[in-house]
């Protein structure tokens, strides 16, 4: 059986739509290791980053193996969360098997078991009931129906009810799972994959829909609060009459409430047997966790031998450790409390090309909370300025969202909500004003994500931040790298005098007239804005050829101040945009 290329890219792409209609079930089925409601979204990205990195050329034609190689390197380059990162190591070691082209069902039984065989020595910590037993499970019923069906494809598609079984049996070989009263998110991930392949899952095929977790603990804590304060039997009866049970995916709250049921027409368990149950499914979403933060990372090097060197350092750090090599390329994935102190071990053997470190506390109170955010997007870059021009500017130099507060610096209520609805588990926010860190860093406490703030003074310094990201650059990384690559520009601003003031010299400033601002030092002053900024430069100016004017509110009808000043001076080029500031009636900057 020959497959090309192109008709690789096309199944996996099925398969990531699979997922991604499936990814806010998948979310609500998360407990292990930690409930943080981020499995659906992780796998989906771990899967839209091999696609994004692996093109096939429709003008070359290229097997089918060597592209599903390059996807799973890319799958393992691009995996997030610990369900991401065991599906890339079982992707990586199905493609290995598969390189020589030979897709025969015995090959293919081979590579099924070496997909699991990676995924199993990959990480340190391999546990029965998750997405691994599945794996193993799918190569073992594979080996079975091998004598009997030559196309591997037909051979998966009669696995699937037998590995939708082992799945069901997973609250019985995970006792989180089980206190919980869910099967294993990861493992039914991997099946919503197999199911895709088969071509079970369609666009007619109706997605499951189930309630968020937020809404069946709130149904749990009624229910509770009801049975506490001995209710009556018949207001008891109604709460659970309003269909609560339709689209409910927790076991164990459907055992709860089939035992109220139960308990109301005089049957067993007793109350008590019931609100112990009841305590225990909040308490299986409310975890003490040994470790907070989720870091990962990419590490280019050759000074390490093999993965095992890294297994070994960095081990006692945290759990959950997951080391995938390819060749000079190492992924890392660890749960630790010291995020900086793994950066640091890790730094001394190479140079990161991506870092990631997700508060896995804060995801897990938005995601049991009542005004839970449903995460969309891995990271999102945030600007704060005042004027309309600048947020038209800083977007299409690569910022995600800009909030214009125009005159009104914005409340801690506005930036709560503005960075909820970025809908992003990550989040790198900087404000053009000092006078608004303050809110701002309030705001981020409220918040659902994990936000970092670069505290800039200026909207020139978020020009600079953004000119040192390149356009295809990963920016979810700790706000020290993003800072890395800032560009410092050079800058002064001109302004109206609402009082009496004097320059750095001691000339007079009266009220109303023009003054330029350098560094928090009034420089010059004057009555005419161009001759102002053209006295500015020549004090300021270290042979800069670049001059860059950004027009506030108060100046837009003066559009042509780059024009007269080129012909004044004809030795610098200027430049003019609109950045509709109000505070300022230009900015300057000179590169």
């Amino acid at each position: 059986m020959n497959i090309d290329a192109q008709r690789v890219h096309s199944i996996m792409r099925n398969l990531h739509h699979s997922l991604l209609k499936q990814k806010n079930y998948l979310n609500g089925l998360n407990v292990f290791p930690v409930p943080d409601g981020d499995t659906g979204l992780n796998m989906t990205l771990t899967m839209q980053a091999a696609l994004t990195n692996t093109l096939p050329d429709r003008n070359v034609d290229i097997p089918g193996e060597t592209y599903l190689r390059e996807f799973a390197k890319n799958m393992l380059l691009g995996s997030r969360g610990c369900s991401g990162v065991i599906l890339s190591l079982y992707c990586k070691g199905v493609s290995e098997v598969l390189s020589n082209g030979d897709f025969s069902a015995e090959h293919v039984s081979e590579a099924l078991r070496n997909g699991y065989e990676s995924a199993y020595t990959g990480i340190s910590n391999p546990t029965e009931g998750t997405i691994l037993t599945i794996m193993r499970e799918l190569y073992r019923h594979y080996d079975e129906l091998v004598s009997e069906e030559s196309d591997p494809a037909r051979i998966i598609t009669r696995s699937i009810p037998y590995l939708k079984e082992v799945l069901s049996r997973t609250p019985e070989m995970l006792p989180v799972l089980k206190k919980a009263g869910v099967v294993d998110s990861g493992g039914a991930g991997f099946i919503i994959l197999l199911e895709g392949l088969s071509q079970e899952l369609d666009d007619n095929h109706a997605s499951r829909k189930a309630m968020p977790v937020h809404s069946l603990l709130k149904i749990n804590n009624n229910l509770r609060r009801l049975l506490r304060r001995n209710r009556s039997h018949r207001e008891i009866g109604a709460f659970l009459k309003k269909g609560i049970a339709q689209h409910i995916h927790l076991r164990k709250l459907e055992s709860i409430i089939d035992q109220t049921r139960r308990f109301l027409n005089g049957g067993s368990p007793a109350r008590e047997t019931i609100l112990q149950d009841i305590d225990d499914l909040n308490s299986s979403w409310d975890p003490d966790l040994q470790y907070r933060y989720c870091t990962e990372l990419v590490l280019d090097t050759s000074a390490l031998v093999d993965e095992q060197q890294l297994k070994t350092l960095l081990m006692e750090m945290g759990d959950s450790l997951m080391v995938l090599q390819d060749i000079d390329v190492f992924k890392i994935h660890i749960h630790t409390n010291i995020p900086d102190d793994v950066i640091d071990a890790v730094s001394q053997f190479g140079q990161l090309s991506f870092s990631k470190i997700d508060d896995m506390k804060k995801q897990h109170r938005n995601f049991i909370s009542d005004r839970s955010v449903e995460y969309e997007r891995e990271r999102s870059l945030f600007c704060i300025v005042s004027g309309d021009g600048f947020k038209d500017i800083l977007l299409s130099m690569g910022a995600d969202d800009v909030l214009d507060y125009g005159r009104r610096k914005p409340s801690v209520g506005q930036l709560v909500k503005h960075i909820n609805r970025l809908a992003a588990k990550n989040v790198i926010v900087a404000a053009d004003d000092r006078d608004i860190l303050m809110a701002l860093k309030y705001a981020v406490s409220l918040s659902k994500s994990n936000v970092s703030v670069l505290e800039s003074d200026s909207v020139i310094s978020l020009i600079g931040m953004l000119m040192g990201l390149s356009g295809n650059q990963d920016i979810n990384r700790t706000v020290h790298e993003v800072m890395e690559r800032f560009i410092p520009i050079r800058f002064f601003a001109v302004a109206r005098a609402v009082k009496p003031s004097q320059t750095i010299e001691g000339d007079v400033i009266r009220k109303g007239e023009l003054f330029a601002i350098h560094q928090g030092v009034i420089v010059t002053s004057g009555r005419n804005a161009l001759e102002l900024i053209e006295s500015t430069l020549n004090i300021l100016r270290e042979g800069e050829s670049l001059v860059t004017l950004y027009i506030g509110s108060g100046a837009k009808k003066n559009r042509a101040g780059a024009e007269v000043l080129q012909a004044r001076l004809p030795a610098v080029q200027f430049e003019e945009y609109y950045g509709g500031q109000h505070k300022y009636l230009y900015y300057v900057t000179l590169e």
